[in-house]
């Protein structure tokens, strides 16, 4: 028997039954379906698990050369104090050479005690405190400045290596800070007496607005108790004078 074609007519195209079947028959190629079972390279998925030691650097000031440090150094925190005090006092400092290197070897000569000791940026209203944040060359631990860590020692290593910190220190802090006292120590003193001031004058032009007010107020009554003993003085002159007799005929 001969296979009898039918086509069946579409708007779009014409297609025929036995292309139908066929199609229906046909079994996607399995080389083009991936493998259920298969699984990926482990080695592709897998993280890498090694972790990487973060090392902190020193921030080199493209534009003068100073070896600002991170503030995450806790070490080296003041220091960073010192160079923004310049910057902000006369920032000419910033492009002396003496200065430069003085500072730098002031950030290398604390970063060999990272481990050892803490130190401190002065809060804003200790900010331009000469007395307390060292612009001398005095080394306080425990009081705002610096602070030791190294506490798992024994004691007589925790002394020598105080004492060693505290020679290293004022030998490279000593020339920085004479390079920069005349300029820097003069600015921190008058701002400190200019910010001192300005809060003496706010508190006291407040108290003297409430007693302003307060004599206004004593004003007012002082004149209310005036116009009363006015009256009060109109009834004892009436009182003074005679009455007036009656005449009789």
């Amino acid at each position: 028997m001969s296979e009898v074609i039918t086509e069946v007519k579409s708007k779009k195209t014409k297609v025929t039954k036995a292309t139908k079947a066929t199609k229906a028959t046909e079994k996607p190629d399995a080389t083009e379906k991936p493998d259920a079972t298969e699984k990926p390279d482990a080695t592709e998925k897998k993280a890498d698990t090694t972790t990487k030691k973060k090392t902190v650097k020193t921030k080199v000031d493209k534009y003068n050369g100073f070896k600002v440090p991170d503030r995450k150094i806790v070490c080296t925190r003041w220091t960073i104090y010192i160079y923004d005090m310049i910057k902000e006092a006369k920032i000419d400092l910033l492009q002396r050479e003496d200065v430069r290197n003085a500072y730098n070897n002031l950030v290398e000569c604390m970063r060999k005690y990272d481990g050892y000791i803490e130190s401190y940026i002065p809060s804003k209203y200790q900010k331009y405190n000469t007395e307390i944040d060292i612009m001398k060359t005095d080394v306080k631990f425990n009081y705002n400045t610096f602070r030791w860590i190294a506490n798992n020692f024994q004691r007589d290593t925790i002394l020598e290596k105080k004492e060693e910190f505290i020679k290293d220190f004022k030998q490279m802090y000593t020339p920085l800070f004479d390079l920069i006292k005349r300029d820097v120590i003069n600015y921190m003193e008058l701002k400190k007496h200019e910010i001192g001031n300005k809060y003496i004058i706010e508190r006291n032009h407040y108290q003297m607005g409430k007693i302003e007010k307060c004599i206004k107020v004593f004003e007012s009554k002082i004149e209310e108790l005036y116009k009363v003993l006015g009256k009060l003085s109109e009834e004892v002159i009436k009182c003074k004078q005679p009455p007036k007799l009656t005449v009789f005929e």
